[in-house]
């Protein structure tokens, strides 16, 4: 195997080990602070936090699971009073999701471990070094979204 393959094959080792430890991690701070929702139903508050009332595909499409998925996890946010769906009266059986009172609550409770999270992570990483990461990382995403066909 010639330089530049061992270099890609060794880039996709690692951000495949990277995604997985980072998962690995927000799952222990949540275990550890015991906060009351998982990291994947947080991931939908801040998603919501960001940008309230959208519809259950475009949370899907931003956090790349198919609906079936993000259904299940709104379903559970709903019954715990995060977030309320509400149709929309230009499309039947289309719903948007917005965060609750409690929703919103809960993000500010758990955002301030995550930025802390990340902030561990991160040291000894700098600035330039982040903004070289993205560049690559955004073409490899990009050359994926080309070869992927997502269903959401």
């Amino acid at each position: 195997m010639d330089e530049i393959n061992q270099l890609r094959k060794k880039a996709g080792v690692m951000l495949i080990n990277s995604g997985t430890l980072m998962r690995i991690c927000k799952r222990q701070v949540f275990r550890e602070k015991k906060f009351a929702i998982t990291p994947e139903q947080f991931e939908v508050l801040a998603i919501l936090a960001e940008e309230d009332g959208l519809y259950q595909r475009q949370i899907a499409a931003i956090m790349l699971k198919d609906r079936p998925n993000i259904t299940r996890i709104i379903n559970i946010l709903e019954s715990g009073g995060y977030v309320n769906r509400v149709e929309d009266t230009n499309r039947r059986k289309v719903f948007k999701v917005f965060l609750t009172e409690k929703g919103h609550a809960i993000y500010e409770q758990i955002q301030p471990a995550i930025y802390e999270m990340r902030n561990e992570i991160n040291v000894g990483i700098e600035k330039e070094d982040i903004e070289i990461c993205l560049e690559v990382l955004g073409k490899f995403q990009a050359n994926l979204e080309k070869k992927v066909n997502m269903q959401i």
